[in-house]
């Protein structure tokens, strides 16, 4: 894995925790905002489907190197 790439990876990880922080908070709250809430939701759905798709390049690229 190139360097550019695993920092891409290590950035897309802290997305995908601080998003995942972010629905803990809303979802405490004693009256959740339900669309942020769904909003985050989708948001972390989709930095973890990032990182599926990062792992599975790197994966690749280590294969064929």
């Amino acid at each position: 894995m190139s360097a550019v790439a695993n920092a891409h990876l290590i950035a897309s990880e802290a997305r995908h925790r601080a998003a995942d922080r972010a629905v803990a908070e809303e979802a405490r709250r004693p009256l959740p905002d339900q669309l942020r809430l769904q909003a985050l939701k989708k948001r972390r759905l989709y930095l973890k489907q990032k990182l599926t798709w990062l792992r599975i390049a790197a994966e690749r690229n280590a294969l064929t190197a």
